[in-house]
């Protein structure tokens, strides 16, 4: 009996995450350049942001509902995958390439009167930006659980997500030190440069995940004549309220992701550019950090498999809470140097690969939880509340994080700054971050689908498929 998809089918399901995760990576960088080079301030980035995210409460489950839907009837989600990838090239492009070149070249680092975009402009193409990743992600997320049987197994193909997922980072990092630059700092031009090169990428590695990946490997669980038919999204509602699993999980991530995906990770490129002036050393730095994180992967797959998901992945927040009070303690100059690096790579390079990799496979396996206990198939619209309180969260943190540093009067074009904004920016970055970070530690923990209890799951579930083929079965 096959366990789980062969290494190459793996490597081509992961690839297109390769491409897109080089433009999410970059995604704060790029809040960063419409602060600093195209006149948006914080505050008003930051209520286009969470108005843009808003938009995901409606997108979200649909797209989840549907592509469960679709996979119900035809057995695959490749149409969905491959549509989002190719919306999601061309919305990249028109978020992070506002202007043409030529206007980009009279862009000067410290001009006194940034080039004008309209919130309008940021607004539209934000929330084409998010639908058309949604679109790719929700199902391509659903996909990875049915292309294995077992939880160890959906742990390291989600791995594989994982790294590719972060090469693709590394790779966007990279692109400062391309020759074509003058310097090593991220600018304007980066930026344009970066997605017009990944436009091109994108369309052959969604092509080979599409020709040689299969819809799922072994025998998949047998899907109800009713959820064929329905439209209903009731039955959804109440598994929400009486799945525990689903609901600590989905917990620890909105905390997660106000701490770390929205607050820290939205501030920390205008931390570090505009306050400790590391602008030329930020990719540089950037880089060491994912160079400890890709083999990390390996290592956090290992230990959720020797000891469980839930405990590897507490473990893993918690570095990156130390990595992200530290950030606090920094103070611009030469010295700063160091502890930026060794906070780098304690947040992303240790602790950031363990969320990648762990939190879509303990998902993985709340979705056969839910299915055994409701009869009722529904990885893509799991997946999708995932990503929905997810992005609502980043939205939230993002707004939070930035309303504060504006509110105590902070200023990214600013050459210096107040004591008062920067203790509001250190209690945005830090001290704020790290206490919610330990909230969601405390969830994690809590999650109560264990390694043995999932095999479990999984030999009820086919027991249960077995039932349903023999003949004269009724339900």
């Amino acid at each position: 009996m096959m366990f789980s998809a062969s290494l190459r089918q793996q490597q081509t399901y992961a690839l297109p995450t390769m491409a897109t995760s080089f433009i999410i990576g970059s995604l704060a960088i790029m809040q960063g350049m419409y602060a600093k080079h195209f006149g948006l301030s914080l505050t008003t980035l930051a209520t286009v942001v969470f108005i843009a995210n808003l938009f995901d409460v409606i997108t979200d489950p649909l797209i989840g509902y549907y592509s469960d839907r679709y996979h119900a009837r035809s057995g695959t989600r490749k149409p969905f995958v491959m549509l989002g990838g190719l919306l999601f090239i061309i919305s990249s492009y028109f978020l992070y390439a506002p202007v043409d070149i030529g206007a980009l070249e009279t862009i000067n680092e410290r001009q006194s009167a940034p080039l004008k975009i309209s919130p309008v402009y940021f607004l539209t193409w934000y929330l084409a930006f998010y639908f058309s990743w949604t679109l790719f992600e929700i199902p391509h997320l659903a996909w990875g659980g049915e292309l294995a049987t077992t939880s160890q197994a959906k742990t390291k193909i989600y791995g594989m997500r994982a790294f590719a997922a972060w090469v693709g980072i590394l790779l966007f990092y990279l692109v400062p030190f391309l020759p074509i630059f003058e310097s090593k700092e991220f600018t304007p031009q980066t930026l344009y440069w970066a997605v017009l090169g990944i436009g091109f990428f994108m369309l052959p590695l969604l092509y080979i995940c599409m020709k040689v990946t299969p819809n799922s490997i072994g025998t998949q669980h047998a899907i109800p004549d009713t959820q064929k038919k329905s439209v209903d999204l009731i039955p959804l509602f109440k598994e929400m309220a009486t799945n525990k699993p689903l609901r600590l999980f989905l917990t620890s991530m909105v905390l997660f992701n106000i701490s770390v995906s929205g607050m820290w990770l939205t501030l920390f490129f205008i931390f570090a550019d505009t306050y400790l002036q590391l602008g030329e050393r930020f990719a540089e730095v950037s880089l060491i950090g994912l160079c400890v994180g890709i083999p990390m992967m390996g290592v956090w797959c290992w230990l959720a498999n020797y000891w469980e998901k839930s405990f590897a992945l507490s473990l893993g927040l918690l570095l990156s809470t130390v990595g992200i009070f530290g950030t606090g303690l920094l103070t611009p100059g030469e010295t700063s140097y160091l502890p930026i690096t060794l906070v780098s790579i304690l947040c992303f390079g240790m602790g950031g690969p363990a969320f990648n990799c762990l939190a879509p496979a303990i998902l993985a396996d709340i979705v056969d939880y839910g299915t055994l206990k409701y009869s009722q198939s529904r990885s893509a619209t799991y997946f999708s509340l995932y990503s929905l309180v997810s992005k609502i969260a980043t939205a939230m943190g993002s707004a939070l994080g930035l309303s504060i540093a504006g509110f105590y009067g902070f200023d990214p074009t600013a050459m210096t700054q107040s004591s008062m904004s920067i203790f509001g920016m250190q209690f945005a970055i830090a001290w704020l971050p790290a206490a919610i970070m330990l909230m969601a530690i405390l969830f994690v923990s809590q999650h109560p689908i264990t390694n043995y209890r999932h095999n479990i799951i999984c030999r009820r579930l086919k027991f249960r498929n077995a039932s349903t083929k023999r003949p004269g079965y009724t339900r």
